[in-house]
């Protein structure tokens, strides 16, 4: 299938087989992730697989939609790394790939501005510029998702650090285990779909298109 086709075909799917979804597909949905583009290829990004009912029934607790999380076969927590955009990290990356054709002393000369360094215009410009990466990332991994022969859901409506953070979103980062400088951006329902709803209108291209000038 193309991948125009499959964006054309593209339909949330909220409703899911009881069934097992298999690991190495799951695992084409991760790789689809990891391959997604990255500013500087910094990838602030972690990807958390959960699938068992107790761990489904904890992250619910920081969503909107409960039962979708807890009837998903699985759920991937896409995480965003808030110190991803660190200047000795940067410089790291960079330099595995830039070092040929630049000095460290220059790529820090590069990175010493606001326009490629978040950091140096605050942490809510971290947090937008995370949330940037890790949304190519999501993208990716719900149309590799369709790919593969199932149904995913990108959801929103999640209680973190980007909006409001509480005793009980730090309980669910405890649970899992999620370091403290890494946020749950969102989350990504899979599994084989129960149903067929029909697609939404979209605005048409010339409404959010334009050539040269606005």
């Amino acid at each position: 299938m193309q991948i125009l086709d499959l964006i054309k075909n593209w339909i949330s799917i909220r409703r899911y087989e009881q069934k097992e979804v298999e690991k190495e597909k799951i695992n084409a949905i991760l790789e689809a992730g990891r391959r997604a583009p990255s500013w500087q290829n910094l990838q602030p990004w972690h990807f958390l697989v959960i699938s068992n009912d107790s761990g489904k029934k904890k992250l619910a607790e920081i969503v909107t939609t409960v039962k979708l999380i807890e009837k998903a076969p699985v759920v991937i927590a896409v995480l965003g790394n808030m110190n991803g955009f660190h200047l000795d990290e940067a410089v790291r990356l960079l330099m595995e790939q830039l070092s040929e054709r630049m000095s460290e002393e220059d790529l820090k000369k590069y990175l010493d501005k606001k326009m490629t360094s978040p950091l140096k215009v605050g942490f809510e410009t971290v947090k937008a510029r995370t949330l940037e990466q890790v949304s190519y990332a999501a993208a990716f991994m719900a149309l590799e998702a369709c790919n593969q022969g199932l149904g995913a859901c990108v959801l929103g409506g999640v209680e973190n650090n980007i909006t409001e953070e509480t005793d009980k979103c730090r309980g669910v980062k405890e649970y899992f285990g999620i370091p403290e400088n890494y946020e749950i951006y969102t989350l990504i329902t899979i599994g084989y779909p129960n149903e067929k709803p029909s697609q939404r209108s979209r605005k048409k291209l010339e409404e959010v298109s334009s050539w040269e000038k606005f």
